[in-house]
């Protein structure tokens, strides 16, 4: 048993039991761990906390690797938040990989850059029960078709132009 107001050791010191520190520990080098670290409270690492199954950033949050980045969730869902109000979500159901904007009558819009400006290519209208809106032409390769289909008594209406009169068939 040893007790003493300051310790100074000036090489390696070895405590081969338990450490028990009471207050602020200092290390001005690297710490070497060779074992499992368990923090109870949060780590907190310059702009990020971990505490418990929250990953917090104080600013920009950037995932950078080298290979591929996975998100697996046994739940099978990836939730978009903003401010904590869900906005959308992917996820797998039936076999069929989903994109779902949660907010009732909130547009899904495809952007991209054309150039040096941003354009929306795509709005599916989820006011107007998933009405897709382009932004320009519907190119189909030569032979494909367009088909339409209706629930029986429905009406079909199209507006169909050609370039010349041979495109029409």
């Amino acid at each position: 048993s040893l007790s003493v107001v300051d310790l100074k050791v000036q090489d390696d010191l070895t405590v081969t039991d338990d450490v028990a520190i009471g207050g602020l520990a200092t290390v001005g080098g690297t710490l070497g761990v060779t074992g499992v670290v368990t923090a109870n409270a949060g780590v907190v690492v310059d702009e990020m906390t971990l505490d418990a199954d929250t990953l917090t950033a104080t600013d920009t949050f950037t995932i950078d690797a080298a290979g591929i980045i996975t998100l697996d969730s046994a739940a099978g869902v990836v939730s978009f938040e903003d401010g904590g109000t869900a906005i959308g979500k992917i996820f797998e159901e039936n076999n069929n990989f989903v994109i779902e904007a949660v907010v009732a009558n909130e547009d899904i819009i495809f952007r991209g850059l054309d150039g040096s400006s941003v354009i929306t290519a795509l709005t599916l209208d989820i006011g107007d029960a998933g009405t897709a809106q382009f932004n320009h032409d519907i190119d189909l390769t030569q032979g494909n078709h367009i088909r339409w289909k209706h629930q029986a008594g429905g009406t079909i209406r199209a507006s169909i132009s050609a370039e010349s009169a041979d495109d029409l068939q």
